[in-house]
């Protein structure tokens, strides 16, 4: 992983995007990554924080307004993912449903970058943006 990742890192050198990992800590730190997005079950974000070079960004998924507000208060994170917004298919054991009325209500609650994620597909991206 650590190869196709470093593969990936050339590939986009001169892209002006920027390239981030889900969950993998150790491949954050010794690559030029932009930042790392962290699930409830991975890394604590301060931990990451102190591993990671000054400039990279943690995201954190939250699944309910506790979450989202402990992240919100917690420095080491830049942004704050919630969600399923919709159903999905892509975890074994997925999280309730947060739904679109709920994403609107808890944006509120938070003054970091706000990701809806989950069951969010191209025929859904503009529902949720309009939200």
């Amino acid at each position: 992983l650590f190869r196709e990742t470093e593969l990936c890192v050339r590939a986009l050198e001169g892209w002006p995007g920027t390239l981030w990992i889900d969950d993998r800590v150790d491949l954050a730190m010794p690559l030029p990554l932009s930042g790392v997005h962290l699930g409830r079950t991975d890394l604590p974000a301060a931990d990451a924080r102190r591993l990671l070079a000054p400039g990279v960004r943690i995201g954190v998924s939250t699944h309910e307004e506790s979450q989202l507000v402990e992240a919100d208060a917690d420095p080491a994170v830049d942004w704050v993912a919630l969600g399923p917004i919709f159903a999905t298919r892509s975890k074994r054991d997925p999280d309730p449903v947060v739904g679109l009325e709920r994403l609107r209500e808890l944006r509120r609650r938070t003054a970091k970058p706000l990701v809806a994620i989950g069951g969010v597909d191209c025929s859904r991206v503009g529902v949720v943006l309009d939200d």
